[in-house]
């Protein structure tokens, strides 16, 4: 499986370059491509399933791209696995754009690539 490199890695380690977060985008679509796609899943069940490939993987991603996806608490599994992966991969680009349009200094840890350092906060 191309991109191994990533398994099991921290957050850290996944979120560093572009090359480990797509590893980890197709590390995580391979991994659950036989799941059912229209199955119902929660936030907090997609996070433990990519915590299953990078055990420190953020809820509050998974929580924010909840918040895109609609309100209801449950939403399609694989509609919600590809808007999660989409925010991770392209994160750094969502705060470059949030602090020019916005002109915003502070963006969650987990979107700031130049946060590379800091420790998530314990669900």
């Amino acid at each position: 499986m191309a991109g191994a490199h990533v398994i099991m890695r921290d957050f850290q380690y996944v979120n560093a370059s572009e090359r480990n977060r797509w590893a980890f985008v197709r590390l995580s679509l391979e991994s659950f491509a036989e799941f059912p796609s229209d199955s119902p899943i929660t936030s907090i069940e997609l996070a433990n399933l990519l915590r299953m490939l990078c055990p420190d993987f953020p809820l509050e991603l998974v929580e924010n791209t909840a918040l895109l996806c609609g309100e209801s608490d449950e939403h399609p599994f694989h509609t919600f696995l590809d808007a999660t992966l989409m925010r991770f991969y392209y994160a750094e680009f969502f705060v470059s754009r949030r602090r020019l349009c916005c002109g915003l200094s502070s963006v969650p840890w987990f979107l700031d690539a130049s946060a590379k350092n800091q420790e998530p906060s314990v669900p």
